[in-house]
């Protein structure tokens, strides 16, 4: 009989078919001959016990697994079987082989799962800490959660064939609304290892809460602890973890029962879940972009774009009765709106890291020309951060401050002893850390290396990161091109997901002005365009350091102001035996830079201007610290000019009186004084 006349399939010959391939292919070949099998009329004994002839075979109970999971369709058809093994020299007119029926090597089945108390395990446990390898990758936190100790009595779970000890792994407890523990969920320090619930225990309905859950507010119902870390790190919502698609409809229940407007984000994929239990509760539910890989979550958006891609995925919220068409599978990212009133629900009062000046969870930027004194100032804000002091009569919040530094320590080092000295406050128990070397924060790799130093040095201080300072862009831009408009937006990008979204600190960059353009900073301007706050500094020849507001993005812009650099006498000498010297800054009254056209207002008389004001703030500080009244301090004239030191006596005669005609002093004999405008 020819091969053409053959009838299409028959259970021999579809077993003989199966039998002359190679059982030990790969696993996209092995899925393919099951689902051919299958077509062709096959049991799952004959599929088992022809996989089981293999090296690579993983256990009845996987092969099992697998077998249900085979659906008709996909284009795999029963002569799909024959077709493949035709690919391996099979013949259908060759006569039939005796199909040889071997015991499958069978791994053992399971033991039977111990039976352990959810409340007895959870006591053995320890507070997690920011190093472990879970937290660490998805940019968590450890407030609530466990690991269960190495040192701890073992408890063992059975999947996928193993049996795994979940010593060292981070623990989750789930707690039902009436508080009571329900289960604990244990997680791989391993990249890519297993999610394990605790045997013998259902969440039903029990969750783990991430913030404070509270009435009136939004509460994101997320399946995972990833996806709700990122949810309140960008919305600072509170967000409840129901370890499962399948719990989320409870959980959302409990949150609404708890007085809070439950939010459900549906995983890729799930979406269909989420709008029948945002349906069934009458909530709002948010959806993943449509071209996002089966099972991504917001924590994925948070890796690949940032927190701000998270919190606009999470405005797109929808209603069940918006929900009714859902999105093709070909549009990217959904339109969408937010009311007015949900907006308002969320707006808060600036958090202030230093009053008027740099806000909290912010991007801000100082730049100005070389030596101009932009690192004196970064150094100065961090120093008062650190120690909760104020910044020249701004109130600061206390704080961890990380420094990456862009040149030697022996020089920083020599700058933040001159300001303990001239402020009197101690640095050596502050949580003031300065980084061994430059960073390449266009890199996100390196850039999470950053933040996972951050972590753990802020949690070992018992401070969290308050203010980054990047000192200076150029430094720390790696081999990337600043004029680029892509590699700048790739630094921003990991600022805000790796230092400023994680921490909800103030990362404030030290930068250059431009080479053609002196009033901006060096580079492509979508650094501007991030920002949310940018200063210029400017240090006149009178060495007056001046710092003017170029963008204040949510609040009005504060005052000027200028500063002097003093000369700070430092508790060591060289190996000459002289006393060492360092300097610090020191506000001053500000005075505005010259400008062209203004009597009284040129170059030289600026500079004078500025002595005068130099020397009348010292004689009121030495008066003040000899207990006498600070208002008879007194400027002789001898002493402004030997402070201006003009080239020539002339030039300062002139200046003085180019001054008294433009009303900006008055001469008493021996004395000159500044007259405030």
């Amino acid at each position: 009989m020819s091969a053409a006349l053959l009838p299409i399939c028959d259970a021999e010959r579809a077993r003989d078919a199966l039998w002359a391939m190679d059982s030990g292919c790969d696993g996209n070949r092995w899925v393919r001959i099951g689902m051919a099998a299958k077509a062709a009329g096959l049991e799952f004994e004959d599929f088992d016990a022809w996989s089981a002839t293999a090296g690579n075979y993983g256990g009845q109970s996987a092969t099992r697994s697998r077998w249900r999971s085979f659906r008709d369709g996909k284009g795999i058809t029963a002569g799909t079987l024959f077709y493949l093994a035709h690919e391996e020299g099979w013949r259908d007119d060759a006569p039939r082989r005796v199909t040889p029926q071997p015991a499958p090597q069978r791994k053992p089945e399971p033991e039977r799962a111990p039976r352990y108390k959810a409340a007895e395990v959870w006591a053995r446990c320890v507070p997690a800490t920011p190093d472990h390898g879970y937290i660490v990758r998805k940019g968590g936190r450890t407030d609530g959660l466990g690991i269960y100790p190495k040192s701890a009595k073992p408890v063992r779970v059975y999947k996928d064939d193993v049996w795994h000890d979940v010593r060292g792994w981070l623990t989750v407890p789930a707690f039902k609304p009436d508080g009571e523990l329900a289960t604990l969920q244990f997680i791989s320090p391993v990249d890519g290892g297993p999610k394990l619930n605790l045997p013998g225990h259902r969440f039903d309905g029990g969750f783990f809460t991430v913030g404070e859950l509270r009435p009136g507010v939004v509460a994101y119902i997320a399946e995972g602890i990833g996806a709700a870390w990122s949810a309140h790190a960008a919305t600072g919502c509170p967000a409840l973890v129901a370890f499962g698609s399948g719990n989320q409809t409870k959980v959302a229940a409990a949150a609404k029962a708890a007085g809070a407007r439950p939010v459900i984000v549906a995983d890729r994929g799930k979406e269909s879940q989420c709008q029948s239990a945002a349906k069934e509760l009458g909530c709002a539910w948010v959806a993943m972009p449509a071209d996002m890989p089966g099972n991504g979550d917001i924590n994925d958006i948070q890796q690949a774009e940032g927190l701000e891609a998270v919190a606009a995925i999470l405005s797109s919220e929808q209603s069940f009765e918006q929900a009714a068409e859902p999105a093709k599978e070909n549009t990217p990212h959904a339109f969408a709106f937010t009311r007015v009133g949900d907006m308002l629900h969320h707006l808060k009062p600036i958090d202030w890291l230093v009053k008027g000046y740099l806000e909290a969870d912010s991007l801000a930027l100082m730049f100005g020309d070389p030596a101009c004194g932009k690192s004196f100032l970064a150094i100065d804000l961090a120093c008062a951060v650190a120690t909760g002091s104020e910044w020249h009569g701004m109130e600061t919040k206390r704080g961890a401050v990380f420094y990456i530094a862009g040149e030697g320590h022996n020089g920083l080092a020599k700058r933040f002893k001159s300001w303990e000295v001239l402020n009197e406050q101690p640095l050596s128990d502050a949580p003031l850390f300065v980084s061994h070397r430059s960073a390449s924060l266009y890199d996100a790799a390196s850039a999470e290396l950053v933040s996972q130093s951050v972590q753990a040095l802020a949690s070992g201080s018992g401070h969290s990161p308050r203010l980054i300072v990047i000192d200076t862009l150029a430094r720390n831009f790696g081999g990337a091109d600043e004029n680029s408009t892509s590699d700048m937006n790739a630094f921003v990008t990991n600022l805000d997901a790796h230092l400023k979204g994680r921490f909800k600190a103030c990362v404030l960059i030290v930068h250059h002005t431009g080479h053609a353009d002196k009033t901006r900073a060096r580079g492509a301007m979508a650094l501007k365009g991030a920002l949310d706050a940018e200063y210029q500094v400017e240090r006149d020849e009178a060495g007056t350091i001046r710092i003017n507001t170029t963008k204040m993005k949510d609040a009005e812009a504060p005052e000027p102001l200028s500063f002097r650099l003093d000369r700070v006498g430092l508790p060591f000498v060289d190996e000459d035996g002289q006393q060492i010297f360092g300097a610090a800054l020191k506000s001053t009254d500000y005075v505005p830079p010259p400008k062209a056209g203004r009597e009284g207002r040129g170059k030289n008389q600026t500079k004078a201007l500025a002595a005068l004001l130099e020397l009348y703030n010292e004689h009121r500080d030495r008066l003040d610290s000899s207990g006498l009244d600070p208002e008879g301090a007194r400027v002789k004239l001898d002493d402004w000019r030997e402070r201006c030191n003009f080239e020539s006596r002339n030039t300062f005669w002139k200046v003085k009186e180019t001054l008294q005609a433009a009303g900006k002093i008055r001469v008493d004999a021996l004395y000159v004084e500044l007259i405030r405008e």
